[in-house]
């Protein structure tokens, strides 16, 4: 007790602990302890010998164990590092100080210390509620975000793939009108080749049948008959030997009628190229 009220709280707890070593069911010891562990900051320690000296059959003692405990839950949860810990904390803290009330409902200082955390809970909780919301708001916005941004890649992957069969389709489109250019092409050579054949063979036809009765005179020996268009040579002309002008044979003519024997003029014969046997006149 003099370390206690000397201010050395951690000698007196220690010497509190030797205490209880030799007497563990005195509630007053471990109310002492706890005061002691309470003053040098040791919650935890503290919260273990009041919740001891609960078993005193003293009520009085019960009493102001109850306070202690809701000063030492608040105090855990003012140091507990996350919210919902404080407030399950502060909740026991409330429930310990309305225990304490219970037993002396004059304890203004349960009473003052009850109201405190109870306001300092429900400023904690709309602080959860805000929170929370705030958190359920970017998470939906995270999620609005994510679906939209899942969208627009799903928008982006079907319009690709639109854009990969539509040139797809071209490309096999073109393949196709490249064949059937080709294949007309051909198709088209074929045609002018077949009627450049067929002309050949019409021609050669043709000169086949050109003047026959010359190719049968040839064949016996006789010179072709002059052409019925070709024109009588005129005076002065050269004739081939043997045969008479016009005028030359209307002489001979008048001649015979006269009774007169006149020997034609003999036309001038010049060198030429025989091409096949000449006519008597």
């Amino acid at each position: 007790m003099r370390s206690y009220q000397s201010g050395d709280y951690d000698h007196a707890y220690k010497e509190y602990e030797r205490l209880l070593n030799k007497n563990k069911e005195d509630a007053r010891l471990h109310f002492n302890a706890g005061a002691s562990a309470y003053r040098n900051k040791k919650y935890e320690d503290a919260l273990q010998q009041f919740s001891e000296a609960l078993n005193s059959p003293d009520l009085k003692l019960q009493q102001r164990a109850y306070y202690n405990l809701g000063n030492t839950l608040f105090n855990l949860g003012a140091d507990a590092p996350t919210p919902d810990e404080k407030s399950k904390s502060w909740e026991e803290a409330i429930k310990n100080f309305e225990n304490s009330l219970k037993l002396n409902a004059q304890d203004q200082d349960a009473k003052h210390n009850e109201e405190y955390v109870q306001k300092l809970l429900e400023e904690l909780k709309k602080q959860q509620q805000q929170q929370n919301k705030d958190q359920n708001k970017d998470q939906k916005d995270d999620k609005d975000q994510k679906d939209q941004d899942q969208k627009k890649d799903q928008q982006q992957n079907q319009d690709k793939k639109n854009q990969d069969s539509k040139d797809q389709q071209q490309k096999q489109d073109d393949k196709q009108k490249q064949e059937q250019e080709k294949q007309q092409q051909e198709q088209s050579k074929k045609d002018q080749d077949k009627d450049k054949q067929q002309q050949q063979a019409k021609n050669d036809q043709q000169k086949e049948q050109q003047k026959p009765d010359q190719k049968d005179q040839q064949k016996q020996g006789q010179k072709p008959e002059p052409d019925k268009n070709q024109q009588e040579p005129q005076e002065g002309q050269n004739f081939a030997a043997g045969q008479m002008t016009p005028r030359e044979a209307q002489q001979l003519m008048d001649a015979a009628k006269g009774e007169e024997m006149v020997m034609p003029i003999k036309p001038e014969i010049k060198q030429r190229p025989q091409v096949g046997p000449i006519k008597d006149w």
